[in-house]
């Protein structure tokens, strides 16, 4: 019977994916590194929270954005109704890597899905990512604090109504 019972939880354990990084707590900003650039993102991890997103909000900084973190690896869609700002989307999966990269159009109510399940959604300013050479296959890394400044000389991003 024990057997049984230990078989039985393993199988159930190979089904689900990892939790999500521990301390992500909702609201918190957090650095993190996203190809090898770093980006502040406000994090977004309660269903209410993920439901609002970047909702309603009219401004956002060139080098932050909001991560979306689930409790388990799933197709979790995306959509624009009520966000003004121009976004991408990158889907990440439990290993960290972006499995796709998508444009999104302010207002529109079309939804975005990953190709396989995800445990993470990173939303920044449209072309944000092309900006920065991040691609699919690359890697998203939590960092302990904020990086060292950098020469920030012409890396303002667009400006106000301009996207790449």
């Amino acid at each position: 019977m024990r057997c049984v019972v230990f078989l039985l939880g393993l199988v159930l354990a190979c089904g689900r994916s990892p939790p999500p990084e521990h301390g992500l707590a909702d609201g918190d900003k957090i650095w993190i590194s996203v190809g090898g650039v770093p980006l502040k993102v406000e994090v977004a991890s309660t269903p209410k929270s993920r439901s609002q997103g970047l909702m309603f909000r009219e401004e956002m900084g060139w080098d932050e954005g909001m991560l979306f973190a689930f409790d388990r690896e799933a197709m979790h869609g995306f959509w624009m109704k009520d966000t003004f700002i121009p976004l991408s989307i990158a889907f990440i999966d439990s290993r960290r890597t972006i499995v796709a990269i998508e444009d999104m159009e302010p207002l529109d109510e079309s939804v975005h899905l990953p190709p396989r399940p995800v445990l993470y959604a990173l939303e920044v300013h449209r072309g944000w990512f092309r900006a920065h050479g991040v691609r699919v296959g690359d890697k998203i890394e939590f960092l302990p604090s904020p990086p060292e400044p950098r020469d920030t000389v012409g890396d303002e991003g667009p400006s106000r109504g301009e996207e790449l």
